[in-house]
């Protein structure tokens, strides 16, 4: 795939270079298709193992960001009485301290998530959906934007961003399907609390999908819908 200043990933007949996991179910149909588009990616989830499609395009992206339709369907609640957290997205990279004391992972072959959007579901019942994003320090601390809920299972676009710097700079933001995302430094951006540097953190390449199997139980089963999946290394609007 050729590498823009600007990247444009659409998920139609999984053109972004896809490496699918070992599997939960991925299935790209027109069900899944969101905002006017032919074509989206469903993500079908049982909590046993995951599935992800892959795009390898970034290029040690320090200034980095993102966006793409979120339609959570009815994933529901734990099952257990607690809210629970699902990664749906990663931006990923090389671990920055290998031979540290601190790195995480201890294995210098293991990416490191310098961004995650995490589903959420809470709130009363525990079936609000939302979505947090979290940020990898230079010492694999990680700290977390608050979560943004809103309160029905609609398709809802998903704009974040990233800025490896000291301090940390990154945030996350919701709008509606068909709207642009917020630009760099509107107050609509949920943001990562900058208390900790993440400078030596850069993306190499990011995953779509259900990253991992969760540690919540087994009731976030279900399926959910992404589309238009957006990739750009720069905080200029698109």
């Amino acid at each position: 795939m050729r590498k823009y200043s600007v990247l444009t990933i659409v998920i139609v007949v999984v053109a972004l270079a896809a490496t699918p996991a070992m599997a939960d179910t991925l299935d790209v149909n027109p069900t899944a298709a969101m905002n006017g588009s032919n074509y989206g990616l469903e993500v079908l989830h049982d909590n046993s193992s995951f599935a992800y499609v892959q795009d390898d395009t970034p290029d040690g992206e320090s200034v980095y960001r993102f966006s793409f339709i979120y339609n959570p369907l009815a994933l529901g609640s734990s099952g257990n009485g607690t809210p629970w957290a699902m990664t749906i997205f990663g931006a990923m990279g090389t671990n920055p301290r290998p031979a540290s004391a601190t790195a995480c992972p201890q294995a210098a072959h293991i990416p490191v998530f310098p961004l995650r959007v995490f589903a959420r579901y809470g709130g009363p019942g525990l079936t609000i959906p939302g979505v947090r994003l979290t940020v990898m320090s230079n010492f694999c601390g990680v700290v977390g934007s608050p979560v943004i809920y809103w309160t029905e299972n609609v398709p809802k676009k998903i704009c974040g961003f990233l800025e490896a710097s000291t301090p940390l700079s990154a945030g996350i933001a919701v709008v509606d399907p068909g709207v642009s995302c917020p630009a760099a430094g509107d107050p609509a951006y949920a943001l990562v609390p900058a208390v900790a540097n993440n400078d030596e953190h850069a993306v190499d390449f990011c995953r779509l999908g259900n990253l991992a199997v969760n540690p919540y139980g087994a009731g976030e089963n279900g399926s959910f819908y992404v589309d238009e999946f957006e990739s750009y290394r720069t905080l200029a609007a698109p």
